[in-house]
């Protein structure tokens, strides 16, 4: 219930966008979200312990960088449904491309194989400028030629267009190199490295 009328929610907005957002902010843990087609979605949800060892710390191979680039996700979303409905060879193909691919990461995941699921980051983000070639721009490409060596796949969260970068580095060194890089000279004077975790719980409500 909560799901879909966030959905309607956003619909009246005109600001377009799915039910997974709203999934992955309130449903807790690393996760592969799947629902049938159909007017009323029913999401079918995977959980993945996203640990490789005891107190392994994610920083040690992901990174969230947030670019300083601001972007409105409204127009990207509408390029690509509106080639949906049109049923533009290319697109439904890459949007079949991009389902198996969530597939197979959630499977690199299961097997703790962080490598195998950075590369397929990489693919799923030529997959994204596929489907619309605003997904990315000349600044975002320019920070992703900066650290190309010590990643293995990288990819902005989201629509596109700017906002937060998800990393996957080569290892702890290429992770602190990466972030040595960054901050000794960023793109702009808001770009910088957000601390973050999973978040297990999910929404919680308390009722004062």
């Amino acid at each position: 219930g909560l799901f879909n009328r966030t959905l309607y929610m956003e619909q009246l907005m005109t600001t377009g966008g799915g039910w997974q957002d709203q999934i992955g902010g309130v449903v807790g843990g690393v996760k592969h979200i799947t629902t049938e087609p159909g007017l009323f979605q029913v999401p079918r949800i995977s959980w993945t312990d996203l640990k490789i060892r005891p107190n392994m710390e994610l920083s040690e191979r992901f990174l969230l960088y947030y670019t300083g680039l601001r972007r409105l996700a409204k127009n990207i979303l509408r390029n690509i449904v509106g080639k949906y409905l049109d049923r533009d060879p290319v697109t439904l193909g890459t949007i079949s491309q991009l389902r198996e691919k969530s597939f197979e990461m959630k499977q690199e995941l299961d097997h703790r194989n962080i490598d195998a699921f950075g590369k397929k980051i990489a693919e799923v983000w030529e997959l994204n400028k596929t489907l619309d070639p605003g997904t990315s721009n000349e600044q975002i490409e320019a920070i992703l030629s900066r650290i190309g060596d010590l990643i293995h796949g990288a990819k902005l969260l989201g629509a596109g267009g700017g906002g937060f970068l998800f990393i996957v580095t080569k290892g702890v060194e290429e992770t602190r190199r990466i972030r040595q890089i960054l901050t000794n000279k960023p793109p702009n004077e808001r770009a910088r490295f957000f601390d973050f975790d999973v978040d297990e719980e999910g929404l919680k409500v308390s009722v004062l």
